[in-house]
């Protein structure tokens, strides 16, 4: 009866879609399904033959169907027709195997019946299927449709196809139903389990309008695939079960430890997982595990240690540079640089310590070699990409002898990326404030299970709460033996306090350390402020998530130096996940006194631009920098030169102040040809000005070109700026004349300068002025300009001269890069490693505080790598700067 009723509803649809040529085939059809109806009545197990339709896959043995699904999951996916489905109109040698290239075939209508009206084509039932065609039907046409899609094999496949009026259907080039009865004969079913393919797959129809009129095709291909487990137990070090243990996959699947230590991870595809364990207080021993499945992987175990803050010594008083063994290592540079504490861990590594203490208690290893981390392996990452101008050195995680709070979120984040180890990131200063305020947060933080670094000024030492014992705190001291807050040298009381907490992600941040006397202060793109406002002479916090503090320089804590003074130190001005934009960095100096800062720039990622800077301030201006922000990018910095810079030349205009003006002052003029000439290296500049009801009119010249004529009337003060951009690589110079005109509305003939900004050089890698030997050109959306060089040869080296004095080596990390070295003027600025737990393209490693004259930079692969790289390439991407090319 069921059968029956299929075919009687099979005719009507061909009935009403294609009336006027069924007509006359009625009779025929009639007999037709009288015939057929016998068939099926002699034959039922004939069920998967439906008039001219041919199953031509050979049945395998389906164990029934049941024995298979017995080791799935319940979910399953589709791969349905509808609008991404490819087509072509003609017969394509190939077209129905998975390898051929069907990038040049259009796209089907969805949904669609050919000639006819889409809402009567028959749908598939329970289906999210839509019927398609091509994009220009026509009578009696033939279709070849394709659509490419993933799947995970072994697998359950089955795929349903209901086409009008006659078709092939291909799974990966195999032909799995040929059918030829020259109307819609309902929906067809078919197991393709044993046409599936680990990865990308295919499924392509040819389509037949055999008996013309309306047309379309549909299909749903129903994936079931296998699910397999992993399991294993987690001990401590005496082999007792260590239970509440987390275990991911990094896949986003994870499972506890039960009070025996098992663990068991189901659900899974086939594929390759890293186990990774965690819980605030332990090291595991392996690290994490690599895992492939299938079969079911059991015995993947790990030994759990313990460590809980675990002390560690910056070195042993009296410092004798032999226990423990870093003590006698160098700190940040300080063979480079005049540190007021010394040369040493053991003299300067307090803080340093304290972090590697932290670091440990959230298990977090080193992100070199899965080794537990320590002083030795902090410093090391925190002495990564060092700058040196005549204010000191500045690098990934030290600042003029100062801590980089913030670099241990990379830290965590690089170990997170190659061995699974938790990620942490810098919390702040609990917002400054007296003892009574801090001490309720370092209560708050060790019920949490997050340790506190803590800091006594009159000591100059760092040292770690751990605990809280009565109305004092324990601690963990990196160089004397006391234990508590309330011992005699700390009188139970600390004056600043630098917090951690797991995180997830985003370590985007903005900060600026500038050596005192200097202060400084961020501008916003909402034009909010954190940091020394110059004009009220007070410190402000109005930018959300930011902290502006002084940081006085570390003492020598091994006695070989006297206490630095009070006002000896750094300040820091941080803006954590800042929004993007464009930000003024204004450093505010004592006149003619040299200056030295530093810009950090961080990712989402934790991936930092670094650049330093040093400068001398004119009389009553101070200096000021913009900088363009993006969480995903590296930063770039343009210089401002405001109206008093000495490089601006004026004929004529006199100064006034105003606290809206870019520094507070600007110069004007209303009188006819007076001018304003800067000169300047870059790319692009931009012209700061006024528009106002009694503004004239000015033209802009660049190097003896005209630039325009521009009114600067309006009928409301406002600020009024004007960029040029694609300029040559090189020097440059811009003229503001006053006209002595104005708009007929205007009051007068004024013209405003309030400044001009410098945009950056780019050189890119195919610029004629980089020299390469022994370098490959190759392609990358991702890669400044679309195009890079690579070279893994020690014998390759790739050069650029320019004049300036900063260049950006612009670069790319990730697993399969290796080391290079670094020279400027033949003198070695470093040995690089580019191994990154992923891909990173556009990596800006900048060298600063060159002499203002010609210099060359040269790069040459090491040919050797980071133990955990797979490669040992080197990219040249660009590079970038405020400077003139020799020889583009």
């Amino acid at each position: 009866m069921n059968r029956i009723i299929l075919i009687r509803r099979v005719y009507s649809i061909h009935y009403s879609q294609k009336a006027p040529s069924m007509l006359t085939r009625l009779p025929q059809l009639l007999l037709s399904i009288l015939c057929l109806n016998l068939l099926l009545l002699v034959s039922p197990q004939n069920t998967e033959r439906t008039f001219a339709s041919t199953s031509v896959l050979t049945a395998k043995a389906r164990q029934s169907d049941s024995g298979i699904m017995s080791q799935l999951s319940n979910e399953q996916t589709h791969v349905v027709s509808d609008g991404t489905v490819k087509y072509s109109e003609s017969l394509v040698t190939g077209w129905e195997n998975l390898t051929f290239d069907d990038s040049t075939w259009q796209t089907v209508v969805a949904p669609s019946a050919g000639l006819c009206n889409p809402s009567i084509a028959r749908r598939i039932p329970n289906s999210t299927a839509l019927p398609v065609w091509g994009q220009n039907p026509q009578n009696h046409q033939t279709i070849y449709a394709r659509k490419i899609f993933d799947a995970q094999a072994p697998a359950v496949v089955n795929v349903q196809t209901l086409v009008d009026d006659d078709f092939d259907l291909y799974v990966n080039g195999t032909l799995v139903r040929s059918d030829r009865d020259g109307i819609e004969d309902g929906v067809h079913e078919d197991d393709v389990s044993s046409l599936i393919l680990n990865g990308q797959n295919l499924i392509a129809i040819m389509a037949i309008d055999s008996a013309g009129g309306c047309q379309h095709l549909a299909f749903d291909m129903t994936i079931v695939e296998p699910s397999y487990s992993i399991s294993g137990r987690v001990t401590d070090d005496n082999n007792n079960a260590a239970s509440g243990i987390t275990i991911s996959d990094g896949a986003g699947h994870s499972t506890n430890t039960d009070a025996n230590g098992n663990y068991t991870l189901s659900g899974l595809a086939a594929d390759t997982y890293t186990l990774t364990p965690s819980k605030n207080g332990y090291i595991f021993s392996p690290p994490s595990r690599n895992v492939t499945v299938p079969p079911d992987a059991t015995g993947q175990d790990f030994v759990g240690t313990l460590s809980r803050v675990p002390l560690l010594k910056q070195g042993i008083s009296p410092y004798n540079d032999n226990n423990p063994t870093w003590e006698g290592l160098e700190y940040d540079h300080g063979n480079s640089q005049s540190l007021r504490c010394g040369k040493t861990i053991a003299s300067c590594g307090c803080a340093t310590t304290s972090i590697a203490m932290i670091l440990r208690s959230y298990g977090v290893v080193n992100p070199t070699d899965g080794s537990a981390s320590d002083p030795k392996s902090v410093n090391d990452y925190f002495n990564r990409n060092t700058q040196c101008n005549q204010g000191g050195c500045v690098s990934l995680g030290y600042a003029y002898g100062d801590v980089r709070w913030t670099a241990v979120g990379g830290y965590s984040q690089e170990a997170n990326s190659n061995y699974g180890t938790q990620k942490i990131i810098y919390d702040g200063d609990g917002g400054g404030g007296g003892w009574g305020t801090l001490a309720g947060i370092v209560s708050q933080d060790i019920n949490s299970d997050r340790p506190v670094i803590l800091w006594d000024k009159s000591q100059g030492h760092w040292f770690v709460a751990t605990g809280i014992s009565g109305n004092t705190f324990t601690i963990n001291d990196p160089l004397y033996t006391r234990t508590r807050l309330d011992d005699s040298a700390y009188g139970n009381t600390a004056d600043a306090i630098r917090r951690y907490k797991k995180t997830s992600s985003d370590f985007s941040s903005i900060e600026v350390p500038v050596l005192a006397p200097a202060q400084v202060l961020i501008t916003d793109p909402n034009g909010k402020r954190t940091g020394y406002d110059p004009i009220s002479s007070t410190v402000v916090k109005e930018i959300p998530n930011s902290i502006y503090y002084f940081s006085q320089a570390l003492r020598d804590e091994t006695g070989g130096q006297p206490p630095p003074p009070e006002n000896a130190g750094i300040y820091w001005a941080i803006v954590s996940t800042p929004q993007a934009g464009k930000y003024q960095v204004q450093i505010i100096a004592p006149s003619n006194q040299v200056y030295s800062f530093a810009i950090y720039g961080s990712e989402i990622d934790a991936t930092t631009t670094l650049n330093a800077f040093e400068g001398t301030p004119m009389s009553g201006t101070n200096e000021t920098y913009e900088i363009s922000y993006a969480p995903d990018q590296p930063i770039e910095i343009q210089r401002t030169a405001e109206n008093q810079d000495p490089n601006i030349q004026y004929n004529g205009w006199r100064g006034l102040s105003d606290a809206s003006a870019n520094s507070g002052t600007y110069r004007v003029s209303n009188t006819k040809n007076d001018t304003a000439t800067f000169k300047f290296t870059g790319t692009s500049v931009k012209w700061i000005s006024l528009k106002g009801p009694d503004q004239g009119k000015a033209q802009v010249t660049i190097d003896g070109v005209n630039k325009g004529t521009f009114d600067l009337y309006r009928s409301t003060q406002s600020r009024f700026t004007k960029t040029f951009k694609g300029l040559a690589n090189g020097k440059h110079k811009i003229v503001i004349k006053v006209l002595g005109i104005k708009n007929a509305n205007a009051t007068d003939t004024k013209v405003v300068l309030d400044a001009f900004v410098v945009g950056n050089s780019t050189m890119q890698d195919n610029a004629s002025a980089v020299q390469y030997n022994k370098w490959s050109g190759k392609t990358n959306a991702s890669a400044s300009g679309g195009s890079y060089r690579t070279s893994n040869k020690p014998s390759a080296n790739a050069r650029f001269t320019f004049t300036g004095t900063t260049v950006d080596w612009i670069t790319a990390k990730g697993p399969k890069y290796g080391k290079a070295k670094v020279l400027i003027d033949g003198v070695a600025k470093g040995d690089f490693d580019l191994y990154g737990g992923a891909q990173q393209w556009q990596v800006a490693i900048s060298f600063t505080g060159l002499s203002d004259a010609q210099h060359t930079i040269e790069i040459k692969p090491l040919g050797s790598k980071n133990s955990a790289s797979g490669g040992k390439n080197v990219v040249v991407d660009a590079f970038r700067g405020p400077f003139t090319a020799i020889g583009e």
